[in-house]
């Protein structure tokens, strides 16, 4: 945010540094952020990395040149640039990837005036976003609208001076139309899943609704610090206070994984799943049950005395066994062979 002063000793400017762990300020902070009204506005880890993107409104980061956007090794505890083209005053960040990160704001990308860019990390450049040209003035506000990044909401100032709230269906834009007052500055946005599904729009699906935080005018309600669109209709979600009374503000929600608000957990299994799931547990404990009565039967029997008959030698059936003649064997029944021949 805007921010500065001293922690442990150390010239911060623009961002700070908190241990969530050991509940207090990092000893080592990231040197402060230089330029005219310095301000942090976003902040994206890059999944898999160490590295954390940083942007808003400033010229340089320590002893590096880094305008409007520039990374921090969390790891190195040290800035790196980004590399060059980007300028102006960036709003928000979100990943479409592990790789290209969306850039939103007031920006200037290659000396061209835009509300929208890409950077590629691998090949550390600044491009213009596709489908920019359609955003009626600076960006404020920039989320995914579909778990697979190729939809967005973005939301800001026209030209004009009124809010705007539009989603980038990954071809065209689609408005909500000029439904907020003029007082309306719109900081942050999120989709959230719903657990009870709504009437849908070809704006927001049945199934999700989108937050946007703020200072909201809403039509028919008044001011609200953050509410609930569901592709129709506002409903107020937070209201706010200054210390004199007035309209309050929320800026955003900070969150490290967007994705899992997008996406409703609760799932329910077939019913056939659930039998068959249902048997082999059953299957299961029958065969638990056996396994422990014979067990328990061969202990009673031991505590009982019971001891397993010695085994015999088993003698070869064969082996008592010798020639007998067959007259001795058939009681002499059987005689010697006469000569029936007549003799001469």
């Amino acid at each position: 945010g805007t921010i500065a002063g001293t922690v442990n000793g150390n010239s911060v400017n623009g961002l700070i540094l908190y241990d969530l762990a050991r509940g207090n300020y990092v000893a080592n902070q990231p040197p402060a952020l230089t330029g005219t009204s310095v301000a942090v506005n976003a902040i994206a880890p890059q999944s898999g990395t160490s590295n954390v993107f940083v942007a808003g409104n400033f010229a340089s980061a320590g002893a590096f040149s880094c305008p409007s956007v520039c990374v921090y090794d969390t790891t190195r505890s040290q800035w790196n640039s980004p590399g060059s083209g980007i300028g102006g005053s960036v709003a928000a960040l979100t990943w479409q990837s592990s790789t290209h990160l969306i850039i939103g704001g007031n920006l200037t990308v290659n000396g061209v005036s835009t509300t929208m860019a890409t950077y590629d990390t691998k090949a550390q450049t600044f491009t213009e976003f596709a489908g920019a040209g359609g955003v009626p003035g600076p960006v404020t506000a920039l989320t995914a609208a579909n778990t697979e990044y190729s939809q967005f909401w973005v939301a800001g100032k026209s030209t004009n001076g009124s809010a705007f709230l539009e989603k980038y269906d990954g071809a065209r834009w689609l408005s909500v139309g000029n439904t907020l007052g003029s007082a309306t500055t719109i900081r942050g946005l999120q989709v959230l899943a719903l657990t009870k599904n709504h009437a849908g729009s070809s704006l927001v699906d049945a199934n999700q609704v989108l937050l946007l935080t703020g200072q909201l005018r809403l039509p028919g309600f008044g001011s609200a610090s953050a509410a609930l669109f569901n592709g129709t209709n506002f409903t107020p979600f937070v209201l706010t206070n200054t210390a004199n009374n007035g309209p309050g503000t929320l800026s955003q929600l900070f969150v490290s994984n967007p994705t899992g608000f997008m996406m409703n957990n609760e799932h329910h299994m077939a019913v056939g799943f659930v039998i068959l799931i249902a048997l082999a547990i059953s299957l299961a404990l029958m065969f638990l049950l056996v396994v422990l009565g014979v067990v328990l039967e061969r202990i009673r029997r031991k505590r009982e005395g019971y001891e397993p008959l010695p085994q015999q030698r088993v003698m070869d059936k064969h082996s008592n066994v010798h020639r007998i003649p067959p007259a001795t064997l058939l009681g002499g029944a059987v005689s010697e062979p006469r000569d029936s021949l007549p003799k001469i």
